[in-house]
């Protein structure tokens, strides 16, 4: 048996004399025996003075004692009880306080005896709507909070370690894991919760309209359309080595057509429009949920609002925004074209478009929105398995700006 603690916050954080117990302390309400010091005059853990936690630092506190099954390597400080079990599997409250006996955290699971009075409600320490769910956990599955060092302060996303239970009832959830080397354990102790998302983003120019045309050119006008990161040596269209690996990663569909585009389109003049395509595949180990993708629109330049109004057909419309995605696989001769119409304003669809000086999502993380925000929420995305699958692994977002 095992509780951890995890350091969410920005900053170090000094633990030390903090008290952990299974005890109501304050009303003096706890297991006297049972507890998990065993020691009835004494039922909380007491941590060492210069104990302190660094910004995503694990502390664990093991009921047993200090053996080679009882270890988590990742950890920043580990202590032992050296105690037989003494968390009750049908029920049991965990309680956190700092040195001065205030409440800082608590959780509970399942319903028995062994759970002492709560705290008050207006603490909003802990909502218990799912706290009956989560007693029953197998012989050496934990209890893990999903995503990993969010606010912990509901039952809702909590669970049997690899169960998905959490799954439809904790808005921010991810697939829990087991990381643990004893077989017969299913946890994640000492370590990062979760299967981890991750989505990789290419930006292109793919196309451009003179301003004495009328016609729209696709980039690059001739060789291959795909600009390879790591093949691309010294040309001006080169990425860095750091965003090298990106348009080359595997599961790519027809990545030789499919990232078409340039990263630099060569001069061009006042007056003259600019399509930019942000492509995107979900490479994670896990599926991306509620992706949002947030592009400034570049400098020098400003977003038009209606190019695709004619080609979604609402010509009397502001859709500045297109978009591809779609369940069934990319065809093999040639690029995706958009499928997905998205309007610029504050509507039911799932584009937006955020005007200089205007305030955008926070998720998006621009501090100042010198020149304009487009914003898409992409939604749930799974995670690629090969090229191209499942095939709404991928997709991308599109706007214009005519250069100024």
């Amino acid at each position: 048996e095992f509780i951890e603690l995890y350091n969410s916050s920005d900053n170090a954080v000094d633990i030390s004399n903090w008290r952990l117990a299974d005890s109501n302390l304050i009303f003096n309400s706890t297991d006297n025996t049972g507890n998990i010091t065993g020691d009835a005059a004494n039922p909380a853990y007491i941590f060492p003075n210069n104990t302190t936690l660094q910004p995503g630092e694990y502390a664990v506190i093991w009921i047993g004692n200090n053996t080679s099954d009882h270890q988590a390597a990742d950890a920043a400080f580990q202590d032992w009880l050296g105690n037989a079990a003494k968390l009750n599997n049908a029920g049991e409250d965990i309680w956190l306080y700092d040195d001065e006996l205030k409440i800082v955290d608590y959780i509970a699971y399942g319903s028995n005896n062994a759970i002492n009075t709560p705290p008050s409600a207006g603490l909003n320490l802990w909502d218990d709507t799912y706290q009956g769910d989560l007693d029953g956990a197998a012989t050496g599955q934990s209890i893990s909070l999903t995503p990993n060092g969010e606010d912990g302060n509901t039952s809702a996303c909590w669970e049997h370690t690899l169960s998905n239970d959490a799954d439809g009832r904790c808005p921010e959830f991810l697939e829990t894991r087991d990381t643990d080397t004893v077989s017969v354990r299913q946890t994640s102790v000492g370590v990062y919760n979760n299967i981890l998302p991750n989505v990789i983003l290419v930006k292109r120019i793919t196309a451009i309209k003179p301003k004495d045309t009328n016609q729209w050119i696709e980039l690059p006008e001739s060789g291959s359309p795909f600009i390879d990161g790591i093949d691309g040596g010294s040309s001006e269209n080169n990425v860095n080595s750091e965003r090298a690996a990106d348009d080359n990663d595997p599961n790519w569909p027809n990545p030789d057509v499919y990232l078409r585009g340039l990263i630099n389109s060569g001069q061009v003049m006042p007056g003259d429009e600019l399509e930019y395509t942000v492509y995107f595949l979900s490479n994670g180990s896990n599926n991306a949920k509620n992706l949002r993708i947030c592009d400034r629109v570049p400098g020098e330049t400003t977003f038009i609002s209606d190019s695709f109004n004619a080609t979604a057909g609402f010509p009397s419309s502001d859709v500045g925004i297109a978009m591809f995605q779609s369940t069934t696989p990319l065809a093999s001769g040639g690029p995706a074209e958009p499928n997905i119409f998205l309007t610029n304003i504050p509507d039911s669809d799932r584009g937006r478009y955020y005007g200089p000086n205007t305030s955008v999502p926070s998720g998006c993380n621009v501090t100042f929105n010198q020149n304009g925000v487009v914003v898409v929420e992409v939604g749930d995305v799974p995670n690629a398995d090969s090229p191209g699958n499942p095939p709404n692994s991928y997709g991308f977002i599109r706007f214009r700006a005519l250069v100024n």
